[in-house]
């Protein structure tokens, strides 16, 4: 992969790989300071009008268990070269130069064509607590883009524009990067997403305007997230149309809230919040109904029934609460099973060609 491409998916690129297994919370209520008790410092940059907000400690992630399948995923699909360019272009080790992350998203519930449709992102921001070395990236980037920038408030924003001339791998991600800006508020944070909202991200990091702590903390209880390794959770404006199973059979949720910790085993927690006590039962119950579906369609797989016998379904009023945990061991046993059955139908497609 070439350099430039690098450089400009560095924000991207290293929240793609925490936040792909997930990260925080309902966001409806406003704020009244930049950071609150018990939350990590990069969700200090995010507004309180976000839709959806996520966190990723990857200092955790990274010195989990996971470590070890993620770079054996990566050698597997040929990446180490793409890895060791990163490191290259960038002087940071996505392993250990990369503390935490945080996203906001705000989504929109129109379609195109101004029809209903599933929500989808409208404005979108990044945070970043790292390592980092901000004149040598600056430096780096103008190798390969324009910077236009603007003094907001003592805080430099840097916009960048392709230059003229770069090559078709770089034209594929020049138009994402015109569209958005980047800055460094601190020694060790770097905020990255749409241009406009940048400035808003800047204001709530600095006290200007309501971040999302003081929501989160009003919705699912302070503290609440400490101890896990991610955690997502959204609650757009008009529900969640087009983003879960629709039918009369699932009763209506105004926020949900995913979350887990990566230690011994791995432990999952998944919230959702019902319009009210017999919306949550009845939530409760369609869940029980498809764990025991699941138990009936398991079969003779162990490892699959010991995930489901750790599932726990909790109501509180009109929240619920289900959470399992996942051995590592059993993860691994289940993922050489699949591996195995993927060869074996790969073989039979193989045998089948040559008759």
């Amino acid at each position: 992969m070439k350099q430039s491409r690098w450089i400009l998916t560095l924000t991207a690129g290293a929240v793609v790989t925490g936040l792909g297994i997930g990260a925080v919370a309902y966001l409806g209520a406003s704020g009244v300071e930049a950071q609150s008790p018990g939350l990590p410092a990069t969700m200090a940059w995010l507004p309180a009008d976000a839709s959806v907000v996520g966190h990723v400690d990857l200092t955790a992630l990274f010195a989990s268990p996971l470590r070890e399948t993620l770079e054996e995923h990566i050698d597997a699909r040929e990446s180490r070269d793409e890895l060791d360019g990163f490191r290259e272009a960038t002087g940071l080790d996505p392993f250990t130069d990369l503390y935490r992350a945080s996203f906001a998203v705000v989504t929109t519930d129109t379609a195109s064509g101004g029809q209903p449709g599933s929500p989808s992102a409208k404005r979108w921001g990044i945070s970043i607590q790292g390592a980092f070395d901000a004149a040598s990236l600056i430096d780096k980037l103008e190798v390969v883009a324009e910077l236009e920038v603007e003094d907001y408030h003592g805080t430099t924003i840097y916009f960048p524009t392709p230059r003229e001339g770069q090559d078709a791998e770089y034209a594929e991600y020049a138009s994402v990067s015109e569209e958005t800006a980047f800055a460094f508020p601190d020694n060790e944070t770097i905020v990255f997403g749409d241009r406009d909202y940048i400035r808003q991200m800047l204001d709530s990091g600095h006290g200007r305007a309501s971040s999302a702590g003081p929501a989160l903390n009003q919705s699912w209880g302070e503290g609440t997230f400490a101890k896990d390794t991610f955690w997502i959770a959204a609650a757009p404006e008009n529900g969640f149309n087009g983003m879960l199973p629709v039918g009369g059979e699932i009763p209506p949720i105004h926020s949900l809230a995913f979350s887990g910790r990566l230690d011994t085993d791995i432990a999952l927690r998944a919230r959702g919040l019902a319009t009210d006590f017999d919306s949550a039962t009845k939530l409760a119950d369609v869940v029980r109904g498809f764990i025991a579906l699941s138990s009936l369609q398991q079969g003779e797989n162990p490892d699959i029934g010991v995930i489901l016998s750790s599932i726990q379904i909790d109501q509180f009023d009109n929240e619920i609460d289900v959470s399992l945990t996942v051995p590592y061991e059993t993860l691994e046993r289940l993922s050489q099973q699949a591996q195995q059955a993927q060869q074996a139908q790969q073989a039979d497609r193989t045998e089948a060609e040559q008759n």
